[in-house]
């Protein structure tokens, strides 16, 4: 018998942005247009000079793609930096552009539910349907009930 602890794999880990690829091509497409325009405006300005411009845009995009926003496991779900448990969930609200998750700790004698928001419109859509699904069956029935799917 096995007496290390087994690691739980995650169902679902939702990575980067949909938009991120996609604005990395377009903003190297900017760098070499710029890169022309400005070679033929001044002969002695390098590449260099001209990406130096566009390092922090670059900084944010690569960031953005690469950047966890919510892992889904068996008996929990981490959105951004909060663990939760799907039984403390009280309700789900799905809206255009924010999945929000409304909960309760356990040992918190707080009257309203704390948050926690996960940005539905940046997630690729078979990422959204899968989110949905494992929130719709993780869910005790009282929060399926009050929930907007």
């Amino acid at each position: 018998m096995n007496s290390l602890p087994q690691t739980i794999e995650p169902e679902l880990i939702v990575r980067g942005s949909r938009f991120a690829m996609p604005a990395l091509g377009i903003i190297f497409l900017i760098i070499a247009g710029s890169y022309i325009v400005f070679a033929q405006s001044n002969p002695f300005m390098s590449f260099g000079d001209v990406f130096m411009v566009f390092l922090a845009p670059l900084a944010a995009l690569v960031s953005m793609n690469f950047t966890t926003r919510a892992v889904f496991y068996v008996d929990q779900c981490k959105v951004g930096r909060t663990t939760i448990l799907y039984e403390n969930i009280v309700f789900v609200n799905r809206g255009r552009f924010l999945l929000v998750i409304r909960y309760n700790r356990p040992n918190e004698a707080r009257t309203s539910p704390r948050r926690a928001a996960l940005s539905f419109y940046e997630m690729r859509r078979h990422e959204q349907e899968k989110c949905l699904d494992i929130l719709h069956s993780r869910l005790t029935e009282k929060a399926v009930l009050n929930s907007r799917f």
